[in-house]
């Protein structure tokens, strides 16, 4: 069960600082520190694009916050998890990869494992209506108390109800989870990432949930 003091809130543009701060706390590995160190061009950069993705009605933001006091509507207690969905359009295609990659980003190695990624979306899901998780991610002290796992129900409710795949891009350690809400390991995307002076693989599993029957 989740937390009792975690309260499930659609998100603001106002928690775009907070969001770029749980990504860079999040998402930790060879690969992040290649293509996404924490420097100010980086961080700026997944600021605008979180910006970015809040002006596209297609998407939806939602946030994990844990209550303080019964008696306020949530907007000054901490957010501890956040993420984004894509709603299902009839038609629509995973959007371009970055013009330009921020300084001291890996931009070679970003542009080989996120156009994977793309075209493995593409491959998979096609122009039909999908339900996409882009990105979730959890402080690490909150992480095992639930609130990753309330912004994925949220998801897989709404794809039932409208008897809908559901697609996301999993990391190492998001796929153990991930299966257990029902998605398969469609294909991997795979690249080499240098680590003093060798190559270290890394990936991500493309997975694919189908919807449950709602009950009677």
């Amino acid at each position: 069960m989740p937390n009792p003091n975690f309260q499930l809130l659609p998100a603001t543009p106002d928690d775009i600082p907070t969001f770029a701060d749980i990504f860079f706390s999040a998402f930790k590995s060879d690969f992040s520190t290649q293509c996404f160190p924490v420097i100010p061009s980086v961080v700026n950069f997944w600021k605008q694009g979180i910006e970015k993705d809040f002006q596209d009605a297609d998407n939806l933001f939602l946030k994990v916050v844990e209550r303080k006091k019964e008696d306020d509507d949530g907007s000054n207690d901490p957010i501890v998890a956040f993420a984004l969905w894509t709603k299902p359009v009839e038609g629509k295609r995973p959007s371009p990869l970055p013009q330009q990659w921020p300084e001291d980003c890996n931009a070679q190695l970003a542009n080989e494992f996120f156009g994977n990624l793309k075209e493995g979306h593409l491959r998979l899901m096609g122009e039909k209506a999908h339900w996409f998780l882009v990105l979730l991610g959890t402080r690490p002290e909150y992480q095992g108390q639930g609130a990753g796992g309330m912004l994925l129900r949220y998801g897989l409710r709404k794809a039932d109800e409208g008897q809908l795949d559901t697609f996301l891009e999993a990391s190492p350690d998001g796929e153990p989870v991930y299966l257990k809400y029902g998605f398969e390991v469609r294909e991997r995307v795979t690249v080499m990432v240098p680590v003093d002076g060798t190559l270290k693989p890394y990936g991500n599993g493309l997975m694919v949930r189908k919807p449950k029957p709602l009950a009677a």
